[in-house]
C-alpha cells in the first residue's frame, strides 16, 4: 500500500484531476439520492387519501356567497349519485395553494397548515382519527383538529385532547380547544404530507370555495359531474365552477415534484458520464506514460492479475481521498440540519453515493488495467 501511495503522490497533477471529477460526481450523487429518499420518506411517512371516488369542484364565487351556502348545502344533501360530501377552503389536498399561520402552545411555537372544512372532511377522504373526535355543528366554533407530527411536537406522548393552542390571524389571536389528532394524510401531493397542520371548523364569514365529493358506488365520473354542475349552475348562474378527479389532481402536483427531479437526474447522469470517460481517458494516458514500468515488472515475474490490481488498487485509493473530502462536505448537512430532511436521509445518501463512486472507480479503472496487464516485456523494452 505504501508503495501505491507513492506512486499517488508522484503523479499529483492527474490524481488531482481524478479527485476533483470523483468529487463533483459524489456531490450530483448525493443531491439526487438525497432527493430520492427524501420524497420516498415523505411517501412512507403518511397515510393515502381515498381519492379513486372523489371530485373535487372548485367555484370562482361572483359577489358574496355565504347567503346561499344553505342552499347549496341543500342541493348537495338531495343530489342521489352523492355518498358524502364536504366544504373545504381553497387549500383542500392536492391543490395549489398554501394557508400558512402561526400556532403556539405555551413557549413553543410553529408555522402550520391551516385548512378550514366541515365536519364530513374526514369521513370523505377516510382519513384515520388517532385521538378525540372530528367537531360537530353542536360543537362550537373554536375548535381544532392537529396532525399527528403536530401533536408529538407539542404533546410528546401526552394525551392532546383538551389542551388550548393560539392560532394567529391577521387581526388577533384565538384560542382553539384540541378536539382532535388526525394522522399525517397526504396532502400537497403524494410524497408530503400536511405536516404540521390544524383542520378547524368553518366560520360564517369564511371564504370557502372548494367541495370535496364521494360518489356513490357503481356512479360514474361523468355522471356525477354533470349532475354536480346542473346543480351548481341552478343556484347561481354566474358562478364558475371547475370539477376535477382527486386523483388527477395528485398527478398534477406529484409531477411538480418528480419532473424537477428527473430532469436533473437527466442532467446529473449525463455529466457523471462525461466524467466517466474523462476518468478513462485520463488512465489511459496515464498507463501509456508507465508501459515502462509494466514492462520491467512482467519482465521479473509480475503476472497479469498482478499489474491489473496495482492499478485498479490506485483508483481505489484516489477514490478513497475524493471520497472522504466529498464525505467532510456531505456530512454537514445532517449535522446542520439543512432544509430540514431528516437526518437519516443525508446519511443514507452518503453511504450509497460512496458505493456509487467506487463503482464508478472500479468501471473506469478496469479496462485500462486490463490492457496495461496484457502489455508484453518485449515490445515494451525492445
Amino acid at each position: 500500500m505504501n508503495h501505491v501511495i507513492k506512486l499517488i503522490l508522484r503523479k499529483k497533477k492527474q490524481n488531482a484531476l481524478l479527485i476533483i471529477q470523483l468529487f463533483v460526481s459524489f456531490i450530483i450523487l448525493f443531491i439526487i439520492f438525497s432527493w430520492i429518499f427524501n420524497l420516498r420518506k415523505g411517501y412512507d411517512s403518511a397515510t393515502t387519501v381515498k381519492k379513486d371516488d372523489v371530485v373535487v369542484a372548485t367555484i370562482n364565487f361572483q359577489g358574496d356567497h355565504t347567503a346561499k351556502r344553505d342552499l347549496l348545502l341543500q342541493k348537495l344533501e338531495q343530489n342521489e349519485l352523492i355518498e358524502d360530501f364536504a366544504l373545504s377552503s381553497q387549500n383542500a389536498p392536492f391543490s395549489k395553494y398554501m394557508v400558512k399561520k402561526y400556532a403556539s402552545y405555551k413557549e413553543l411555537g410553529q408555522t402550520v397548515e391551516v385548512i378550514s372544512t366541515s365536519k364530513e372532511f374526514g369521513e370523505v377522504l377516510d382519513l384515520d382519527m388517532l385521538e378525540g373526535k372530528w367537531f360537530s355543528s353542536t360543537d362550537g366554533q373554536d375548535l381544532a383538529i392537529i396532525t399527528r407530527s403536530l401533536k408529538y411536537n407539542w404533546f410528546g406522548e401526552q394525551n392532546a385532547i383538551g389542551k388550548h393552542i393560539t392560532l394567529k390571524n391577521a387581526e388577533s389571536n384565538t384560542k382553539i380547544k384540541v378536539v382532535g389528532v388526525v394522522d399525517d394524510y397526504k396532502h400537497f401531493n403524494d410524497y408530503n404530507s400536511m405536516g404540521y397542520g390544524i383542520i378547524v371548523p368553518i366560520k360564517a364569514d369564511d371564504y370557502i370555495n372548494k367541495l370535496v365529493v364521494k360518489k356513490k358506488e357503481f356512479v360514474s365520473d361523468y355522471a356525477l359531474e354533470k349532475k354536480l354542475y346542473a346543480d351548481l349552475v341552478k343556484i347561481d348562474k354566474d358562478w364558475q365552477i371547475e370539477i376535477e378527479k382527486l386523483d388527477k389532481l395528485a398527478e398534477t402536483q406529484n409531477s411538480s415534484v418528480t419532473i424537477p427531479l428527473l430532469v436533473f437526474s437527466l442532467i446529473g447522469g449525463f455529466l457523471i458520464l462525461n466524467i466517466i470517460f474523462g476518468i478513462s481517458g485520463i488512465l489511459f494516458m496515464n498507463i501509456s506514460k508507465r508501459e515502462k514500468e509494466v514492462g520491467i515488472r512482467r519482465a521479473i515475474g509480475a503476472n497479469r492479475n498482478k499489474i491489473s490490481g496495482q492499478f485498479m488498487t490506485e483508483m481505489m485509493v484516489v477514490s478513497s481521498i475524493a471520497i472522504l473530502i466529498s464525505i467532510i462536505i456531505a456530512i454537514q448537512f445532517p449535522i446542520l440540519k439543512v432544509f430540514d430532511i431528516a437526518s437519516e436521509v443525508y446519511i443514507n445518501s452518503i453511504i450509497v453515493s460512496t458505493l456509487s463512486i467506487y463503482i464508478i472507480g472500479l468501471i473506469c479503472s478496469f479496462i485500462p488495467s486490463k490492457k496495461a496487464s496484457y502489455l508484453e516485456p518485449k515490445e515494451i523494452l525492445g
